[in-house]
């Protein structure tokens, strides 16, 4: 007898099991399911930051590298903040690659919104000298800034690519009242 109780108590137990088994099984599907819209509801979040040259200068001079220091503009366009957690660049001038950088610098940009931020440019003393003999034949300075700011997100950083470019046209004389315009 007391081994049909004990059949009974399993048959019994293999019931309720089964139900919270598929109980189970339908909570894990929803948890999933929801897990897998969750990255591409983040991913369309995601805005790459416009990135702008400020100012360049000189930090310390070396016989083989440069280094200059940088300030940077970075415009959040998106509807959700943006949390910089460096960056890392490259400067080319006119056309030619002058040097390459790095920011190790945090910052938080609210929605629609501008901040500045330094960071280093390495630059080799025979690019630099290069680039500067041949402004005079030139008569202008092209550039393009170009790299990826890294955001924390969940599970780590991201880097979001981006790209600018700039043309500074020397001021010359006007012809008669001797003002200096923008070039002709």
């Amino acid at each position: 007898m007391a081994e049909g109780a004990s059949s009974r108590a399993d048959a019994g137990g293999g019931v309720i099991g089964l139900w919270s088994r598929r109980r189970l099984w339908l909570a894990l599907a929803a948890a999933l399911g929801a897990g897998a819209c969750a990255p591409r509801l983040e991913e369309e979040a995601l805005v790459p930051p416009e990135v702008g040259l400020r100012d360049l200068r000189l930090e310390r001079p070396g016989v083989f590298e440069q280094e200059l220091l940088v300030r940077l503009r970075l415009v959040n366009r998106a509807a959700a903040p943006l949390e910089v957690r460096g960056l890392r660049f490259r400067l080319s001038v006119n056309g030619e690659p002058l040097g390459t950088g790095v920011s190790e610098r945090r910052l938080r940009i609210p929605p629609l919104a501008a901040r500045e931020l330094e960071g280093r440019l390495f630059v080799p003393t025979a690019a630099l000298l290069d680039r500067l003999l041949r402004l005079a034949e030139v008569g202008g300075v092209r550039y393009r800034l170009e790299g990826e700011v890294l955001v924390r997100r969940r599970g780590g950083l991201r880097p979001l690519p981006f790209a600018s470019e700039a043309e500074l046209v020397p001021l010359r004389p006007a012809r008669g009242n001797g003002r200096r315009t923008p070039g002709d």
